[in-house]
């Protein structure tokens, strides 16, 4: 791989949103050629980095075309042409995530099968082809209830996923292969943010502590680290580096789990990319998790990440009724707060549940903090400058 201290080293991110606009910032840091491929004119990066390109991420020849121009390619949303990367990388592009676990992980139900063939552990889930032979399996008793349903592709921010608990929750959904997890009893929701080099060094992040907004199934806040005995913590980490190791990813990977009543680690999900739950990396630890997933792609010597402070990420979404020109209203009074830290995404028009930015606070006691975001969160709304309110469309 050519040096990425090399003065025509280029690095292309596949993906032009907010995750990849705050690996940009790192990437400046190393002074690196930065190329972005995005479908969307005006996405959060097209004013930050060296070279924009217009294209679709799914289309094999938008891909192959922007990927040849780079040394190092990688991604900040992992809906991107698989087999593009595959023929990039047989041509001497340095690709990461490999192709072969990214096609794994874009198919829920091939993440899952991973999963279960190497007894890495999970919810309990059960496979259907579309909605008649899930209908079926409910009315036969096959299909237990409450649980949730997930289409096995292009879900993303809460969209295709739904909670399920009856037949009649299953109307108006998309009639595409599936996968439906039986509902467990979950003490606390835990995101893992593990990283590895090419060299095979792996290091993890201090694990942190998700709550989800309940109807959208988007994660609200983020708390580093989290409330857990340090033991139990540790075995989540174990199994992340297991996961990255066995999967060959370089970079980052980000492993969602399930923390049940009964005291059991249950692996739900995982992105091989920076992640929301990492955002609260950048004023607590040492390093962030953009930061770190540089140094895995580049092949760099990884640092230990260390939680500096205890720290509480809050998610800013569109407020409802609220769709154009975005104002985040209130973001004076938020920032005239000791350790508060404002971020905006750059993103030129607000919807309701859209991310528009976040915020983090950091301290010493982690109820405090808690309490002073969410006294803080009801003074800040991302909203249309116009002041006017309408549905959204």
């Amino acid at each position: 791989m050519k040096s990425p201290f090399s003065s025509d080293f280029v690095l292309g991110i596949l993906g032009g949103g907010q995750l990849g606009r705050m690996l940009l910032d790192e990437a400046r840091r190393l002074n690196l050629k930065t190329r972005v491929l995005d479908s969307s004119h005006d996405a959060p990066c097209a004013h930050v980095c060296d070279e924009y390109v217009l294209g679709n991420l799914l289309h094999e020849e938008d891909v192959i075309r922007f990927g040849r121009s780079c040394d190092v390619l990688t991604l900040e949303i992992e809906h991107v042409h698989a087999g593009a990367l595959r023929k990039l990388r047989d041509a001497g592009v340095v690709v990461h995530p490999n192709p072969e676990a990214l096609t794994t992980i874009q198919d829920k139900s091939l993440q899952k099968q991973w999963m279960i063939s190497r007894e890495i552990p999970t919810t309990p889930v059960h496979f259907y082809d579309g909605l008649h032979p899930l209908r079926d399996a409910i009315r036969l008793g096959r299909q237990s209830l409450p649980a949730f349903w997930k289409s096995c592709r292009l879900g993303y921010d809460g969209k295709g996923v739904r909670s399920i608990r009856s037949e009649a929750d299953i109307i108006g959904l998309p009639d595409l292969p599936c996968l439906v997890e039986e509902a467990v009893d979950l003490a606390s929701e835990v995101a893992v943010l593990v990283a590895r080099n090419a060299w095979g060094e792996t290091t993890a992040f201090p694990p942190c502590e998700m709550v989800f907004h309940p109807d959208a199934n988007l994660v609200e806040e983020v708390l580093m680290p989290a409330r857990l005995p340090a033991d139990r913590l540790r075995e989540s980490v174990d199994i992340a580096k297991r996961i990255i190791t066995d999967l060959d990813v370089c970079g980052l990977l980000a492993i969602e789990f399930f923390y049940t009543r009964d005291g059991r680690w249950l692996v739900n999900e995982m992105a091989p990319r920076p992640h929301n739950s990492g955002h609260v990396t950048i004023e607590v630890c040492n390093y962030s998790q953009y930061a770190q997933h540089l140094r895995g792609i580049l092949n760099l010597p990884l640092h230990t990440p260390e939680c500096l402070h205890n720290g509480l990420m809050v998610n800013l979404m569109g407020a409802e009724g609220h769709v154009g020109p975005a104002w985040f209203e209130g973001a004076d009074a938020l920032l005239g707060e000791p350790g508060v830290y404002l971020h905006a995404y750059g993103k030129s028009e607000t919807r309701p549940m859209r991310k528009m930015g976040h915020f983090t606070i950091v301290g010493s006691d982690p109820e405090t903090i808690i309490h002073r975001a969410r006294e803080l969160k009801k003074r800040i709304r991302v909203v249309a400058t116009s002041g006017k309110s309408r549905a959204n469309p």
